[in-house]
């Protein structure tokens, strides 16, 4: 039996700065099982995690001062499945 797959079709905004307190939403190529876990990489703080809709969180986040630069991979586990394919 094939696995299904799913990936991120979108994080926007793609990118804060250091010391950021921002909302970003993330959607999905298929429905999340439950309301995901995200993480969007070391010194990006994940607040709270509010569904939009079946394919889509809304995601408060806080970037710590002293955040290393550069593209973190964004992972976002519903129970089921990892679901990734975006960088922020």
């Amino acid at each position: 039996m094939a696995a299904c797959t799913s990936l991120i079709l979108a994080c926007e905004p793609d990118a804060l700065r250091q010391g950021d307190v921002d909302t970003v939403v993330i959607t999905a190529s298929m429905a999340f099982a439950e309301l995901p876990l995200v993480d969007l990489g070391e010194g990006v703080l994940v607040e709270e995690v509010t569904q939009l809709s079946d394919t889509s969180v809304e995601v408060q986040v806080v970037v710590e001062p002293t955040a290393a630069l550069g593209v973190r991979p964004v992972t976002v586990d519903d129970g089921l499945r990892l679901v990734e394919g975006a960088g922020f």
